[in-house]
């Protein structure tokens, strides 16, 4: 499980931050669209509707790869029965939630 954890780690990392910054930079592009003649404008909505299905995609990707790491950093806590010190104790043995982290904070 930790390997494959491992390997995904980085690209759905990579997606996450795509999906964030695709969602940054719409407002660009919804004043760009009002510039476009009909034909174009049919093309950037097909286009964007494939890139919306791609974002979805992508988050609920990184959605469900940061709940895998929560659980697999807080359930062997409860499984195990070990002592649990704190938030800070946990924090500095959970070195696999720092996408989680990321994630927070973007959003």
């Amino acid at each position: 499980m930790g390997s494959i954890v491992r390997k995904l780690r980085v690209p759905l990392l990579l997606l996450g931050a795509a999906a964030v910054l695709r969602s940054r930079l719409s407002l660009k592009t919804k004043s760009l669209a009002k510039t476009l003649t009909p034909g174009e404008k049919a093309i950037f909505e097909l286009a964007k509707t494939f890139d919306d299905a791609a974002l979805l995609l992508a988050r609920v990707a990184f959605d469900t790869y940061s709940l895998g790491l929560l659980l697999l950093t807080v359930l062997p806590y409860r499984l195990m029965r070990v002592r649990f010190y704190g938030w800070s104790d946990l924090m500095k043995r959970s070195y696999n939630l720092v996408p989680l982290y990321i994630y927070i904070y973007i959003y």
